[in-house]
């Protein structure tokens, strides 16, 4: 429970062992081949010992080196990404009673993948959360959980992270729609916020390779 209690171990004494010649010793005698004894006491006593030190060592190097470290490209980005950041610079009218309106749009260039991590999106009328209608699409088709909700699910200036979102493969269209019933009119504004990076692979057999990089 205590992270530094590895320090205080009265079983090692905070002191790295050496390294013995075998994890395991090996209980097993092969059968000799007559004609074959130096061959064989050449493999067991000297080749395999070799084999077996240089394979425990490099077991111990990789507990002790320093390596780099990173998420997967749809999680994080990697050193070929690009900003995604699309977003409304000016509030887009919501007339009561209109049905469907885009407040922001966007499509991904080609060749190119994108990740959303993050969504924001306001009300010039914080009276109308709960009024009004917001689904977010991707080619005209509704996105699961992003379809014609009513609450905010994170703000304009700090948008709000979120657990998935559908992978945007090249010339994807995604659009963030509001839909005013009424009373009276609103403006709204909205935020796409990730990264996108162009992809090395282009395939189309669901091993999603285009998020491979090297």
């Amino acid at each position: 429970m205590e992270p530094t209690d590895t320090y205080r171990d009265i079983y090692r004494q905070g002191i790295s062992l050496k390294r013995r010649k075998w994890i395991v010793q090996p209980d097993w005698v092969p059968p000799s081949i007559g004609g074959m004894e130096k061959a064989g006491d050449l493999l067991e006593k000297h080749f395999l010992p070799r084999m077996w030190s240089l394979l425990a060592d490099f077991h111990q190097q990789l507990q002790t080196g320093t390596y780099f470290v990173k998420g997967p490209n749809w999680m994080e980005p990697p050193i070929t990404a690009r900003n995604l950041d699309k977003r409304t610079e000016t509030a887009v009218l919501l007339t009561a009673g209109a049905g469907d309106v885009v407040v922001k749009e966007f499509v991904m260039p080609d060749r190119w993948v994108g990740c959303i991590r993050r969504l924001g999106h306001e009300l010039t009328d914080a009276a109308f959360w709960g009024t009004v209608k917001w689904t977010i699409r991707i080619n005209n088709n509704p996105v699961e959980n992003y379809e014609e909700f009513l609450q905010q699910i994170g703000m304009f200036v700090d948008p709000g992270e979120i657990p998935i979102f559908p992978p945007l493969k090249s010339k994807d269209k995604i659009q963030w729609i509001a839909n005013n019933p009424g009373p009276g009119n609103v403006s709204a504004l909205a935020r796409f916020w990730g990264f996108m990076f162009p992809a090395q692979l282009v395939t189309q057999d669901g091993s999603f390779r285009e998020y491979e990089t090297r």
